[in-house]
C-alpha cells in the first residue's frame, strides 16, 4: 500500500457487485456491474477476476470513476472455459481505499457455437464452412439427431471463427446439420439445426 492509499477511518460497506449474478457464457463478451455506497464521486474503480481456490489473478482493471456506478465489459476469451471464478472490485475514493466487494460466479461454461456460412443449396457433398465459436475450442459437425457420426472438425482461432472441411460426405438430399464444441473438458450444447440440400 502506497502513501496515497490509506484505509477509511470508519470503513464503508464494500462495492456491490449486481451483475453478472450467474455463470456466464464465454462465447460472449460479458458486463461486470457495481455499486458503491459512498455518495462522494471516487477517484478510481479496481476490478480483478480471480481463479477460485487458488486466488490466481486472471484479469486486473484500474478505471477513473466518474460516478458510484462501475460498468466494464470483459473481452471474449478473458476466462478460459471451465474456470471456476470470482470478482472482486474495490474503490479507491479520495486517498483511501474501500474493502474489496466479493461475489462468486462459478464455473465458466462454454456457449454454443453458430454457423457462419450460408445454409440452403450446395454444390458438393463436402462442402467448406465457416463457424464460430470460443477460442481454442474444437468444434464438430453432426447430423442433427444422430450425433453418432463426426463429418468434420476444426480448432476455432483467437477471434473464434473456424473452417471446417466435411470429411465424411453428407448424403444426398436433405441434409439436417448440428454442431458443438469443448474446451477444457467442458462440452457446449448443439447448435440449432442447419438445413442443407446435398445433390
Amino acid at each position: 500500500m502506497n502513501n496515497e492509499e490509506r484505509v477509511f477511518p470508519s470503513p464503508p460497506l464494500p462495492p456491490q457487485i449486481t451483475s453478472p449474478i450467474s455463470a456466464v457464457d464465454n462465447t460472449f463478451v460479458f458486463k461486470i456491474q457495481a455499486i458503491t455506497a459512498r455518495r462522494e464521486v471516487g477517484s478510481n474503480w479496481n476490478l480483478q477476476i480471480r481463479e477460485f481456490l487458488t486466488g490466481r489473478i486472471i484479469s486486473e482493471i484500474l478505471k477513473p470513476a466518474p460516478s458510484v456506478t462501475f460498468e466494464h465489459s470483459v473481452p471474449l476469451g478473458t476466462i478460459l472455459p471451465g474456470t471456476s471464478f470470482e470478482i472482486a472490485i474495490q474503490c479507491v475514493e479520495r486517498g483511501y481505499l474501500t474493502p474489496w466487494g466479493y461475489k462468486l460466479v462459478g464455473r465458466m461454461g462454454l456457449g454454443i457455437p453458430y454457423m457462419l456460412s450460408a445454409s440452403g443449396d450446395i454444390h458438393t457433398n463436402k462442402p467448406l464452412l465457416k463457424l464460430s465459436g470460443s477460442p481454442k475450442a474444437t468444434i464438430r459437425l453432426y447430423k442433427a439427431g444422430s450425433g453418432a457420426i463426426v463429418h468434420g472438425e476444426g480448432e476455432a482461432g483467437a477471434d473464434g471463427t473456424v473452417w471446417i472441411q466435411v470429411e465424411v460426405p453428407l448424403s444426398s438430399g436433405h441434409f439436417p446439420m448440428t454442431a458443438n464444441q469443448t474446451f477444457n473438458g467442458e462440452t457446449s450444447g448443439w447448435m440449432g439445426t442447419r438445413e442443407f440440400n446435398v445433390p
